[in-house]
C-alpha cells in the first residue's frame, strides 16, 4: 500500500535482473477506499486481505494470470507461457516472463517478451547474446545484462582456455582501467590493447594522462601499431570459436 493505491509486483526479483521490468510489471490500483491507513495482512494468489483503520477487512481480488505464468514457468512450460501473455494481452505480464525468462536464460523467450514489450534494445541485446557461440561468452554477456561485471571476467578467466582478451574489455567496456591493466600485466597479455584503448579515450575527451602507471608504459611502448592491434583483436576473438 502507498499513497492510497495498492501495488503489485510481478516480478519482485526485476532489481536482480533488470531494474526496469520493475516498474513494468507492476500493477497500480485505486485503494482510497481502504481510508487513510490500511494495511495488507495476508496475500494469497490472487487475493490480497486489507485492514482498515477501523478493524473492517476487505478482500481485493487480483488477476489470476501472474499465478498462472509462475505455474507455467516451474513447469518449464515456456511456450505456453508465451501463449497465456498473449491471450492476456498485458504489459506487466509480458515484463514479467521477461525477467523470468531472463532469470533462467530463456532467451528465445525473453526475446519474444521483449518484441512484445516494443524494448528495441533490450530485443536487440538479448539477439546478440543468441548468437555468441561460446558459451562462456554468452553466460558472461548475461552477466554484464544483469550490470555484474566482476562476475563476468571471472567466468570468462575460468574458461578453457581462458579467455583473457574479452576479460580485459570487460574492465575497458566499464572504464576500469587499473583493473584491466592490472589483468593484462598479471597474464603478461594484451597490455599494448590496453594501452591503445587507454589513447583512444584520453583523445576523446582531450585529456592529458595522468595515472604513473600508464605514464611508464606509454614511454616504452612508444608509438602503437595500429595495424598490429587490430590484428591482434582478430586473432583473440578468432581463438573463441567452438572449432580451437
Amino acid at each position: 500500500m502507498s499513497d492510497s493505491r495498492l501495488v503489485t509486483w510481478l516480478y519482485p526479483n526485476a532489481p536482480f535482473i533488470d531494474n526496469d521490468l520493475l516498474e513494468l510489471s507492476s500493477e497500480t490500483k485505486d485503494a482510497s477506499d481502504f481510508g487513510k491507513y490500511p494495511r495488507i495482512i495476508n496475500f494469497s494468489r490472487a487475493s490480497v486481505t486489507i485492514r482498515r483503520d477501523d478493524g473492517t477487512e476487505f478482500i481485493e481480488q487480483n488477476s489470476p494470470c501472474p499465478h498462472m505464468l509462475y505455474n507455467l514457468m516451474f513447469k518449464g512450460k515456456w511456450q505456453d507461457a508465451i501463449r497465456l501473455c498473449r491471450v492476456v494481452e498485458s504489459s506487466q505480464l509480458w515484463a514479467a516472463l521477461a525477467g523470468l525468462a531472463l532469470e533462467f536464460h530463456e532467451l528465445e523467450t525473453a526475446e519474444v517478451a521483449f518484441s512484445s514489450l516494443t524494448k528495441v534494445d533490450k530485443l536487440q541485446y538479448i539477439q546478440y547474446i543468441r548468437s555468441i557461440t561460446n558459451e562462456e561468452r554468452r553466460n558472461a554477456e548475461m552477466l554484464l545484462y544483469r550490470r555484474c561485471p566482476d562476475e563476468a571476467v571471472s567466468i570468462l578467466l575460468q574458461a578453457d582456455p581462458p579467455l583473457i582478451y574479452r576479460a580485459i574489455k570487460v574492465h575497458i567496456n566499464s572504464f576500469y582501467w587499473e583493473k584491466a591493466l592490472d589483468l593484462a600485466i598479471k597474464r603478461d597479455a594484451y597490455i599494448d590493447v590496453v594501452l591503445w584503448y587507454r589513447r583512444k579515450f584520453l583523445e576523446k575527451f582531450h585529456l592529458a594522462e595522468s595515472d604513473e602507471r600508464f605514464k611508464k608504459l606509454f614511454e616504452k611502448y612508444g608509438a602503437l601499431d595500429e595495424d598490429r592491434i587490430k590484428k591482434v583483436k582478430e586473432e583473440a576473438k578468432s581463438a573463441e570459436s567452438p572449432s580451437h
